[in-house]
């Protein structure tokens, strides 16, 4: 699945986004990352794939808005906040 199929996030299609993304990051394995469920590792390799999978996960969801609701998300420094804030 790329994130190309899923259709930008409206004013108008919250529900249906919010479905089709959660099934992406599940797919991708960041879905946990997203939703502040999965803990932060303490060693360093661990570290470098949280940090790349948190990475991952903001990019996903950045890309997936629509244009004029990228000011939502200024502010937002981690995949959770993102996810929170829409």
């Amino acid at each position: 699945m790329d994130t190309q199929n899923i259709a930008p996030f409206t004013p108008f299609n919250y529900f249906g986004w919010k479905k089709q993304m959660e099934i992406h990051l599940k797919h991708k394995g960041s879905y946990r990352v997203t939703m502040g469920t999965k803990i932060k590792p303490t060693g360093v390799a661990k570290k470098r794939k949280w940090f790349n999978r948190c990475d991952e996960a903001y990019g996903t969801l950045s890309l997936s808005l629509y244009s004029d609701l990228h000011f939502h998300n200024d502010s937002c420094t981690t995949p959770h906040e993102v996810w929170t804030t829409l």
